[in-house]
């Protein structure tokens, strides 16, 4: 079988595991309505961020702690699902971010 690699860097292998990973975590958020503490933990920060419409949401802003990515300033991240600014978190398709809860959506 041959492996497409989309991006470069994603096979459909690991798109359709990290698709049933948002599957499971979209479960938990409709049914406890916020991320676990334990989803938390570790989480990198977006501060100074805003919410940003390209061909799909997306959040701007200072990015401190990703642990592929490192510190950012002028970070971009892409495929927002999920957001609570007032509680202070986001979930992408891949991972969760705390974000700056002084900061609010336009």
């Amino acid at each position: 079988m041959t492996t497409i690699h989309l991006n470069n860097r994603t096979s459909l292998t690991q798109l359709a595991a990290e698709a049933r990973r948002l599957a499971d975590v979209l479960d938990r958020l409709a049914i406890h309505g916020a991320p676990a503490p334990a989803d938390m933990a570790g989480a990198p920060v977006l501060r100074r961020w805003r919410i940003g419409l390209t061909d799909r949401p997306a959040l701007t802003g200072t990015l401190v702690g990703d642990p592929e990515d490192g510190d950012r300033v002028h970070a971009r991240i892409d495929d927002l699902v999920a957001m609570d600014y007032p509680a202070g978190w986001a979930r992408t398709l891949t991972r969760w971010y705390a974000t700056d809860a002084r900061r609010r959506a336009p």
